[in-house]
């Protein structure tokens, strides 16, 4: 910083651009109140999707007796368990 203040370029880099003209200037804003810049703009995104599988599910029937889905036991089965994060 100090280099900086006396109108110098830092020795870090004049180091690191060696044989490259660099100019470098400071301005003192400390006396100015900051105004953050506005956010950019929103823009909807306009492409579109690409499904990455084949959707094969079927919806099933509900059984409006007891709010059962109605099950062929001719198809095979499995069980689905839903854990939270909660437990």
């Amino acid at each position: 910083m100090k280099e900086l203040k006396d109108g110098h370029v830092p020795s870090e880099l004049r180091s690191k651009h060696k044989g490259q003209h660099l100019d470098v200037g400071l301005e003192d804003k400390r006396e100015e109140a900051f105004t953050p810049p506005p956010p950019p703009k929103y823009t909807a995104y306009s492409g579109s999707g690409a499904a990455m599988g084949v959707v094969t599910g079927v919806g099933l029937e509900v059984n409006k007796d007891n709010g059962k889905p109605i099950v062929d036991e001719s198809k095979p089965k499995t069980r689905i368990a839903f854990r939270f994060h909660n437990g």
